[in-house]
């Protein structure tokens, strides 16, 4: 265990490079594991590495709309900053994390269309109408029309 936490430390941590030291090979197990708790795992470390506090809502939605753990990572990774000083991660930033990957990166049992929809509304702050979102999402009318019923259903969007 401590020689594992040693490792993990000089991992995160490099010091210099030499170039007379010798070449060493490690075996790294591979986690093929994609449940909530790895998606929990994975939100909280890349959050962690972002000054922020992964919330119990943030983990939800994350475990809810990624596909994997990886795609949680990317997400935050690439959209969010090195915060100054550590906080709570807003919702706003679940949001832009998730709308920052392609729709088929989404909802692994949806359609499509359906993730085309979710990728669409993930990326606006605006209310869209039934053929605004079509046109956005680059489908039909009568696609939005079919499935509008799921997204309330989900509680995703609200029909007014």
């Amino acid at each position: 265990d401590h020689v594992a936490g040693v490792i993990e430390d000089r991992l995160s941590n490099p010091g210099e490079i030499h170039e007379d030291a010798p070449e060493i090979a490690l075996k790294v197990p591979v986690v093929v594991e994609h449940g909530p708790s790895t998606v929990a795992r994975v939100t909280r470390a890349m959050c962690r590495a972002k000054d922020l506090d992964a919330t119990r809502d943030a983990i939800r939605l994350f475990s809810g709309f990624a596909r994997t753990p990886y795609d949680v990572a990317h997400a935050i990774g690439r959209v969010l900053s090195q915060e100054a000083t550590p906080r709570e991660i807003r919702s706003s930033e679940v949001r832009l994390s998730l709308a920052s990957l392609p729709s088929k990166r989404l909802l692994e049992d949806a359609t499509p269309t359906v993730r085309a929809m979710i990728s669409t509304l993930l990326a606006t702050n605006l209310s869209l109408s039934k053929t605004e979102l079509a046109e956005k999402a680059g489908i039909s009318t009568q696609s939005v029309r079919n499935h509008l019923p799921t997204l309330v259903a989900m509680g995703v969007v609200d029909e007014t």
